[in-house]
């Protein structure tokens, strides 16, 4: 991943190549926003060449002849009847101008609204990509860089796509000015030029430090955003331990390196900015004294195209102003599509196979290898529909990463899970994940109410609320959420702080008992639960066999004296299998086991 990466940072994109990039999240709309911007170039070179004839009458002076290609529109009014006058030159001047002021309104609504859209869709295309990312997949990324991408990358690709437009919607005027000035005199054209080649040499200077300044930006927000997410997730440890300090200290070091780079920024806007009026004036100097003293052009024709040549070298200048800005933000879009790209890459197959159902469940010659690290090696057992098995064996047996492969998480590098004489990872594995109740060591709460954690987000329909309370009562949580003030609507706070680590056990079980499910997998589910409630649980399991198929990892053997079938991992083998007493009279190593918990 990183090799590919590296590559594609050594190809930057060429200019237009980013328009492509735009044109697959907003369409059609980009030529409509490009047309806009050509008729408010044209009408507001046409309200400027309006000046000719005014100034023409200010002066004294004939206005005919003055307005070199364009003279026939003249022509035209005589040939009707209409004399040119003051009246009536200012009343095409304020005509065009206000058609133009309504098409500027048009743009700039438009344009909001596709900037929008644009965002809203490159923020859909990453989660749709995220959701199908493999889960050994996701073990390859970097959480803060996932996020970042999702946040902030996602926002600053709006405001590159904001400088963007501004870059095509001034040259778009450029060439309308120019179009306008070659009419009035071709010498014009040719001075613009030389103008805009000369300031070339400035901005590509400027641009190059740019682009250097914004992949530091987007390698230092990667940085700080994980380092801040982990000191969210680890809060409660960071602060018992006084380990935040060192945190803090990583985080203030990314804040100060941040506002470096950001202040070295600001100094090349300055720069830009600085430079756009004296460029502007020096240019323009030289091109009245060429007008003058060389070209022998009048005054009204001289002071008319000066005019034009201002607004379309002040046009020139913003241009590489706001391309420069582009460059500033563009790091973004090669982030985001490298992400996109890393996402493709670890995605899950897809088949259209479906599973309507779990029945018997086969595993198969099962290897799992993390680089050099086997962590399972030829397993093989059935689990029959309805029953119930257990997998015990010390830390590092290969316990969760089985109970992984058995639920569609991590796909095995040899052999298969077969049901339904299907292996289930040449099936469609969201069919096969939405029948199975997956309940970790580790508790998974939302920050919401009670009652949507239990329940998903259901509506709160009498059914619904009938099955939220009966599965309370399964957890042993009925009182305890009846003494809330809110009851189900009482809300747990971020990862459950305002839980204990019981109870959180305790309301993850009942999401999965609440769902109705052909597999429920238990990996730990009881390792923070204190005793009674321990026994509670233990006794809905038993509640439980022959419902639906129980898989359980076990750390306490007390919970599985019950199950059907109970499997023992050493070093990613099985070792022994049987029921309990079973297995504890072949198996000296399950007996030490059950001897050490005094069962």
């Amino acid at each position: 991943m990183s090799q590919k990466k590296n590559q594609k940072e050594k190809t930057p994109k060429f200019s237009l190549g980013y328009f492509k990039y735009f044109y697959q999240f907003i369409g059609n709309h980009i030529f409509t926003y490009l047309f806009l911007n050509f008729l408010i170039g044209f009408l507001d070179a046409i309200g400027i060449t309006l000046f000719v004839p005014l100034l023409a009458l200010a002066t004294g002076t004939e206005a005919g002849g003055s307005l070199g290609e364009m003279q026939f529109v003249i022509d035209k009014m005589n040939a009707y009847g209409i004399v040119l006058n003051l009246a009536i030159c200012l009343a095409m001047m304020v005509s065009v101008f206000l058609v133009k002021g309504f098409f500027y309104y048009i743009r700039i609504v438009y344009f909001g609204y596709i900037r929008r859209l644009a965002i809203r869709n490159i923020r859909i295309k990453l989660i749709n990509n995220f959701g199908k990312l493999s889960y050994e997949g996701f073990t390859h990324f970097d959480i803060g860089r996932i996020q970042s991408d999702m946040t902030t990358s996602v926002d600053r690709i709006g405001n590159a796509m904001t400088f963007y437009f501004y870059v095509f919607q001034d040259i778009i005027m450029i060439f309308a000015y120019l179009f306008m000035a070659v009419t009035l005199n071709w010498q014009f054209s040719i001075l613009v030029v030389i103008g805009g080649y000369l300031t070339n040499f400035i901005y590509n200077y400027i641009n190059k430090i740019t682009k250097e300044i914004s992949k530091k930006n987007v390698r230092l927000s990667f940085n700080f955003m994980g380092n801040l997410v982990q000191s969210i997730q680890n809060f409660k440890y960071l602060k018992a331990t006084n380990y935040f300090n060192i945190l803090r200290l990583k985080l203030i070091s990314n804040i100060l390196e941040g506002n470096k780079l950001d202040f070295r920024q600001s100094k090349i806007n300055a720069l830009s900015e600085g430079l756009r009026e004296p460029l502007i004036i020096i240019v323009i100097s030289a091109v009245m004294l060429m007008e003058y003293y060389i070209f022998k052009q009048g005054i009204a024709s001289m002071m008319v195209g000066l005019l034009m040549f201002y607004r379309c070298l002040g046009c020139l200048v913003t241009v590489q102003r706001s391309w420069n800005n582009f460059l500033a933000t563009s790091a973004n879009i090669e982030s985001v599509d490298d992400i996109l790209e890393d996402f493709r890459e670890f995605k899950e197959p897809e088949f259209s196979d479906e599973i309507t159902e779990i029945d018997d469940i086969e595993v198969k010659n099962v290897k799992v290898q993390f680089d050099s690290k086997v962590v399972l090696q030829d397993i093989n057992f059935h689990i029959p529909k309805l029953s119930s098995v257990a997998f015990v064996g010390e830390s590092g047996a290969g316990k969760t990463t089985l109970a992984n492969v058995i639920c569609g998480l991590q796909f095995p590098h040899l052999g298969g899970v077969y049901t339904n004489g299907k292996n289930i990872y040449e099936t469609n594995l969201d069919s096969y994940r939405s029948k199975i109740g997956y309940i970790t060591q580790e508790p998974v709460i939302f920050n919401d109410t009670v009652f949507n954690n239990i329940t998903f987000w259901q509506p709160q329909t009498p059914e619904n609320l009938e099955k939220f309370h009966r599965v309370l009562h399964m957890v042993s949580m009925y009182d305890f959420v009846g003494g809330l003030d809110k009851k189900g609507d009482a809300m747990l706070g971020h990862s459950g702080i305002l839980v204990s680590g019981g109870q959180k056990q305790r309301i993850s079980i009942a999401r999965e008992l609440y769902k109705d499910v052909d597999l429920l997998i238990m990996d730990e589910a009881t390792s923070a639960l204190d005793s009674e409630t321990e026994q509670h649980i233990k006794q809905s399991i038993d509640m439980l066999q022959g419902k639906f198929t129980i898989v359980i990892i076990a750390h306490r053997l007390s919970t599985i004296k019950n199950v059907d079938k109970i499997h023992l991992l050493e070093e990613g083998k099985i070792t022994g299998s049987g029921n309990f007493q079973e297995l504890k009279e072949k198996s000296e190593k399950f007996s030490r086991m059950v001897a050490m918990q005094e069962l």
